[in-house]
């Protein structure tokens, strides 16, 4: 399993998923013009965790999402990435997720709520200043 890291664009976050310590960190913008083309090699990446996690030495996943902005359809994305990551959970893997919003920005605080609720899972809320 390889480390993936890219970098921001206008349209797409840094992305940086490190099978080393087990984390994955999205940061910035989000409204990829083919949102699908670009979170794919994400979820490809999710997909050989269960085949590495023997030889990984963590058996928690740490995932943080700072996102100023992220559109509709990364919103969806986001949720097919925790989908397959919560399948993985009945193999011993221990997940955080943490969700970082810019203080003012109640928008994106709904969001991570709402992603949270949908998928079923408790998000750790941390509010910053931009």
């Amino acid at each position: 399993m390889k480390r993936l890291i890219l970098s921001a664009t206008d349209y797409t976050p840094a992305i940086d998923l490190n099978p080393a310590n087990l984390s994955m960190h999205f940061t910035g913008v989000s409204r990829p013009e083919n949102v699908g083309l670009f979170y794919q090699q994400v979820i490809d990446w999710v997909e050989e965790i269960p085949y590495e996690l023997k030889e990984l030495g963590s058996s928690t996943l740490k995932i943080v999402f700072k996102l100023d902005y992220c559109n509709s359809a990364t919103q969806k994305y986001i949720l097919i990435i925790l989908e397959k990551i919560v399948e993985i959970k009945d193999q011993g893997l221990d997940l955080v997720v943490e969700w970082y919003y810019d203080q003012g920005d109640d928008k994106m605080l709904e969001d991570g709520e709402d992603i949270s609720d949908a998928i079923g899972l408790a998000f750790n809320f941390y509010p910053f200043e931009s």
